[in-house]
């Protein structure tokens, strides 16, 4: 998904709130915000603590999962 003149507009006017509330957010975050804002995405994440501040923004309901003692890491399966 392109990064383009629209979704820079609403990252930067996003980063602007957000700041002159005194609300914190990664750079990264951020990004992806700004992009499913822009595309009307839901956003799949378990990290609610930052997307949570962001108006406007969906949320999908996702729970945590771990990885058994037996489970390859998605990486480590790439590389066989």
């Amino acid at each position: 998904m392109d990064f383009d003149f629209d979704t820079a507009k609403i990252h930067a006017s996003l980063g602007a709130r957000l700041a002159a509330e005194g609300i914190g957010i990664g750079a990264h975050d951020l990004i992806i915000a700004a992009t499913c804002l822009h595309h009307d995405l839901e956003l799949a994440t378990l990290n609610t603590a930052e997307f949570t501040r962001i108006a406007g923004l969906q949320l999908a309901a996702v729970t945590a999962f771990s990885l058994g003692k037996n489970e390859e890491k998605p990486s480590e399966a790439r590389l066989r």
